[in-house]
């Protein structure tokens, strides 16, 4: 059952990815870099892993980030945990009309 409830929301994530992706800085600029984006099921299918990378225009990475997706049977929910940059945190995931949050 976990792993249709994972596949069945989160397949069409699964793959490598990399384009052009931007943030806002605290003092209100644009910053863009070039985002890469590894996503695909582990533990058969239990738990779906996101690894995102960015990277500068002259190729060194300033954004390492790592997130699992799994089903938490004690909440009977959808869960997320992250880790980038020294920081960690655990979130529930929603579905909503468009996805995700």
């Amino acid at each position: 059952m976990i792993r249709s409830l994972l596949a069945m929301a989160f397949a069409a994530m699964d793959g490598e990815w990399r384009g052009e992706a931007w943030t806002l800085l605290p003092e209100g600029s644009k910053h863009v870099l070039t985002q890469t984006e590894r996503v695909g099921p582990f533990l058969d299918g239990t738990v779906r892993v996101i690894a995102g990378r960015g990277h500068e225009a002259d190729g060194s990475v300033s954004f390492n980030a790592l997130g699992v997706l799994y089903f938490d049977p004690d909440q009977k929910a959808l869960r997320m945990r992250s880790w980038t940059q020294g920081r960690t945190g655990e979130f529930p995931v929603t579905r909503t009309a468009t996805g995700f949050t």
